[in-house]
């Protein structure tokens, strides 16, 4: 198929684009909950058929996988809160620790400035590598 060699058909085409682009925009609220659903059918259908095989019905089927799914969303946060609470917990500790390593914080930054003698990039590499072993005890 041969390309139109009126260079308006091409600009219609580029209007046309963006007026798509403004409508799926503004219809997003409408849009993104359908799309949402067709994913999830997508994905909890085998499950469904396979409920169906042990004749259970359909709509039975469909609110136990989702309920299942609802379930281990759900069993997933609650294993990861102490988790994350205990990192939330050390992050002020490691986070001092990483500033005064690495010189980020006022007063090391004055002392290094200061400083004639400076350690060489292979000191400096020993002690970030030691600090950074300290650092993931913190974690651990």
């Amino acid at each position: 198929m041969p390309l139109p060699s009126d260079p308006r058909t091409f600009f219609l085409g580029g209007l046309f684009g963006l007026g798509v682009l403004a409508a799926l925009y503004v219809a997003s609220s409408i849009i993104l909950p359908v799309m949402l659903a067709l994913v999830l059918n997508l994905l909890l259908q085998p499950a469904v058929r396979l409920l169906g095989r042990l004749h259970l019905p359909r709509a039975v089927g469909a609110l136990f996988t989702v309920f299942l799914v609802i379930g281990a969303l759900v069993g997933l946060v609650a294993a990861l809160s102490v988790p994350a609470t205990t990192w939330a917990e050390r992050c002020p500790r490691a986070s001092r620790a990483w500033r005064n390593t690495y010189g980020l914080s006022a007063g090391r930054s004055k002392r290094c400035k200061r400083s004639s003698n400076r350690p060489s990039r292979l000191q400096m590499l020993r002690l970030a590598g030691g600090q950074l072993f300290r650092f993931a005890a913190i974690w651990a």
